[in-house]
């Protein structure tokens, strides 16, 4: 029993950890609707009624056809034109909102009818928070990090930031860090810090 209530309450305290990071920062789409504060972790999470994919999933996912990045240079391992749901799902994530093609309060379990800020008329991302679907001009997303080329850090040394061997949006961005590395970045990127985690030019 003790150590059910110690496991709880580690539970409650990442939870609460998550939530005060998302609080005002880029992701706190609760503001000028509902109040700060009110209803943050609903745009993307429920605990109940979620989408068939992690982590409780609440948005509603994107069906749009993306256009990848592509270089004559550069020969990319399994870099896929579509997401397949397996671990490529956290890219897919990102896109249900910053594709532009799903409303933002297109959630599958809606509290108290939120609908968020920053939004055009449809309730679409605008600015540059609207990536769109063309991703051809984008640093390459879903596709297997092979870490033997040249230039190319060893895989072995950079799994915290793959996905199952792939790279991903969240490779470089933490959602739920409000740091101010900018952008969402999971490390600031003072020096390509953050570029030179795989690339070691």
């Amino acid at each position: 029993m003790k150590r059910l209530l110690i496991i709880s309450a580690v539970v409650m305290l990442a939870s609460s950890i998550s939530m005060a990071a998302i609080l005002d920062s880029a992701h706190d789409l609760s503001t000028g609707t509902t109040g700060i504060g009110s209803e943050i972790c609903v745009f993307c999470h429920t605990p109940h009624q979620a989408q068939a994919v992690s982590p409780l999933w609440n948005h509603t996912l994107s069906s749009a056809t993306y256009v990848m990045y592509g270089s004559g240079s550069t020969t990319l391992q399994n870099a896929p034109t579509i997401f397949d749901g397996g671990d490529n799902v956290i890219s897919a994530l990102c896109l249900s909102c910053h594709d532009g093609t799903v409303a933002v309060g297109s959630i599958a379990h809606n509290y108290d009818n939120t609908a968020g800020a920053n939004l055009n008329g449809y309730g679409v991302i605008t600015g540059d928070g609207n990536v769109g679907t063309n991703l051809a001009n984008d640093h390459p997303i879903n596709m297997t990090y092979g870490g033997t080329g040249i230039g190319l850090n060893d895989a072995t040394t950079i799994t915290s930031v793959l996905y199952g061997d792939t790279v991903q949006c969240a490779s470089c961005h933490e959602v739920h860090n409000e740091s101010a590395n900018g952008f969402l970045l999971r490390v600031a990127n003072t020096n390509s810090d953050l570029c030179t985690d795989c690339h070691n030019k």
